[in-house]
């Protein structure tokens, strides 16, 4: 078995557990969410941060597949970073007043034929907005470069939430095999172009790191590039993302909390026949007590360490 099938087995799991998002979905850093009136405009601005030690960090919220941006513009599907959502960003912003304007096209024609209220409310909020409308309450400085998300005023769940808003997202065409078979799951599938960013991984980009990917002729062969180097199909791509990245969050119990020399090391144990969840579950949480750096005598600690590392 392969490190992305296991991966990919591990998916289940997780899903099963309600600790994996939905496919076509990822969690992300949210800092803020607007409330929209039914007429579009913003009645409140909701702060989404919570505490964690001193520290406050954004709320982690399954969104939307992100999308993964390299030098080209594209906005994200009903959430994004001000300068997409406002027009409005902290630094020189010599791209911001495109970016907003993409995320006003995509939605357009997204939420065109809509009369679900809120994604109405969204529709009547972007043909309305002007980016100079930020620099009067209820927003506020703090909130540039953050990542929104919306809400209809009087309901309690987010547009990308809503029933609508799930059909709309599922409504993409679907790419067909091209006479490709997907290396984790073996069935005929076409391969994605770019594999899923991992983040949590220290000394990478803060949006994220490949854990495939060929970005220099030298790693190509036989004429093929980019995915189709490796062929994976979206759907097994996204299973193994998304169950690697939860693993990487910062409370998550399969991650050691420091690295070890210079490597991020996440950990899980397998399941088979003779083996089930609470046994893995109890494997897993005896790997991580080796390494917890809670107050208390852990006399293994440095050795398990030192052989971990060797």
């Amino acid at each position: 078995m392969t490190i992305l099938q296991a991966l990919d087995r591990y998916y289940d799991r997780m899903a099963a557990r309600g600790e994996a998002e939905a496919p076509g979905f990822s969690r992300e850093k949210i800092g803020f969410c607007l409330r929209l009136a039914p007429d579009g405009a913003v009645v409140e601005v909701r702060d989404l941060h919570e505490t964690a030690g001193r520290k406050r960090q954004p709320r982690l919220v399954d969104v939307p597949a992100a999308v993964k941006r390299t030098a080209g513009i594209l906005p994200n599907r009903l959430w994004d970073k001000t300068a997409y959502v406002l027009g409005r960003t902290a630094g020189p912003g010599r791209r911001t007043a495109e970016e907003h304007a993409a995320f006003k096209a995509l939605h357009r024609d997204l939420l065109a034929g809509t009369d679900d209220p809120g994604l109405l409310a969204l529709a009547r909020f972007l043909e309305s907005w002007n980016p100079a409308a930020f620099d009067a309450a209820p927003f506020a400085p703090e909130m540039l470069d953050a990542n929104l998300v919306f809400e209809l005023a009087g309901e309690h769940a987010y547009l990308h939430e809503r029933p609508a808003a799930r059909r709309l997202l599922a409504g993409g065409p679907s790419a067909e095999a091209a006479g490709q078979v997907c290396l984790v799951t073996g069935r005929p599938a076409a391969p994605l172009r770019l594999h899923p960013t991992i983040k949590g991984v220290e000394g990478a980009q803060s949006s994220g790191a490949a854990l495939v990917s060929f970005n220099k002729d030298a790693f190509t062969s036989y004429g093929k590039v980019q995915g189709d180097n490796a062929p994976v199909s979206a759907e097994a791509g996204f299973r193994y993302g998304a169950a690697l990245n939860r693993m990487l969050d910062r409370a998550s119990r399969n991650r050691l909390r420091r690295p070890l020399g210079d490597a991020t090391v996440a950990f899980w144990a397998d399941t088979s026949a003779t083996v089930g969840e609470d046994a893995a579950r109890a494997a897993e949480d005896t790997f991580a007590s080796w390494f917890d750096p809670a107050p208390g005598p852990a006399p293994d600690r440095d050795a398990a360490e030192a052989a971990l590392i060797r």
